[in-house]
């Protein structure tokens, strides 16, 4: 009987998002992964103290996730999770930055806004990558790779971590759950099994790594060929490519957030008088 944990009923609803059908999913898999690097290397670019000019970002991933018919929640709840190491970070920013501004009579320090416009860039850095296995999967992540020339060995290593990765967690709920159940509902090791509980649970996911290694071959996997011939980039590819790319470069020229909001005091005003 296999045994999933919550992370890795996480990782696997992901990819069960990559088997719909929809615009988005026929694209070939470089042109993603392409345009969501970009997407990564635009907001990488702005300042450390810029936020409101990241705002129009937020767009791309609302719009490819309804193209690609992929609910939000369940990849905005999964960045969620993550923001808490990204706070720990950049937490002290705020207390160590000797730099002030005043807004009416009140001071803050610069720290602080550094501080929201690292969270923003993590959170939409964070939330593209999800979105990008949730339409590709690590199949299709693995075909982009390989049609973008990146030496197979680099591709290859990163499937063997990936599913090793998911064999040992269901390995570890494994063993934890039938240690639970045998030491009467106590969840926590004791220290003289620190040693071989572990080790026990390394060796059996080897194992199991191996048997499905040898399952593969016979059934004609060819480290060689993974996933057989890849399909050409069409004109459809390099369109959407284009696109959002363009739009990423025009976001950066003229900060679009800024225009607006200079466009709403000035309408303000002249309403008021």
């Amino acid at each position: 009987m296999v045994i999933y944990t919550k992370e890795e009923q996480r990782f696997r609803g992901f990819e069960e998002f990559a088997s719909l059908s929809s615009s988005v999913h026929r694209l070939h898999p470089a042109a993603l992964l392409v345009t969501i690097v970009g997407f990564i290397i635009a907001i990488s670019s702005y300042p450390y103290t810029a936020v409101s000019v990241l705002i129009p970002y937020c767009i791309f991933p609302v719009l490819l996730a309804r193209f690609a018919r992929i609910p939000l929640k369940p990849l905005i709840t999964a960045t969620v999770k993550v923001m808490p190491l990204i706070i720990m970070i950049g937490i002290l920013q705020p207390f160590t930055d000797p730099v002030f501004f005043k807004v009416g009579s009140l001071s803050f320090s610069w720290g602080w806004i550094i501080f929201i416009s690292l969270l923003v860039k993590a959170f939409l850095t964070i939330l593209a990558n999800f979105l990008l296995i949730s339409i590709l999967g690590i199949g299709g992540l693995q075909k982009a790779m390989k049609s973008l020339g990146i030496p197979p060995l680099f591709y290859l290593l990163f499937t063997m971590v990936y599913r090793y990765i998911m064999l040992l967690l269901e390995d570890i709920y494994r063993a934890m759950r039938a240690y639970e159940i045998r030491s009467g509902g106590n969840p926590k090791l004791r220290l003289q099994e620190w040693g071989t509980v572990p080790a026990s649970i390394l060796i059996r996911t080897y194992e199991q790594g191996l048997r499905i290694e040898q399952a593969m071959k016979l059934r004609g996997y060819d480290p060689a060929q993974p996933f057989g011939q890849v399909p050409r980039i069409s004109f459809k590819d390099i369109a959407f490519i284009l696109i959002c790319i363009s739009s990423f470069v025009m976001f950066r020229i003229f900060p679009i957030s800024v225009l607006l909001g200079d466009m709403f005091i000035t309408g303000f005003k002249a309403l008021h008088g």
